[in-house]
């Protein structure tokens, strides 16, 4: 399951909400204010996709 939310939809905190489109892949894009300090909270929210995404990135090493 990708951006590692596989245990939360095992647990039921999170449902599949396209089960007949499992391999459906969506990029995902994120935009911000043209100043110069976006908000903490923005800024905290993309590091923490940007971290799941490097985690879920297929090892080529």
């Amino acid at each position: 399951m990708s951006l590692g939310i596989g245990l939360w939809i095992a647990s039921g905190a999170l449902i599949d909400l396209l089960p007949d489109w499992p391999d459906e892949t969506f990029p995902l894009y994120a935009i911000q204010p043209s100043r110069r300090h976006p908000a903490a909270k923005v800024r905290a929210f993309l590091d923490f996709c940007a971290e799941l995404a490097r985690n879920e990135a297929p090892d080529d090493g």
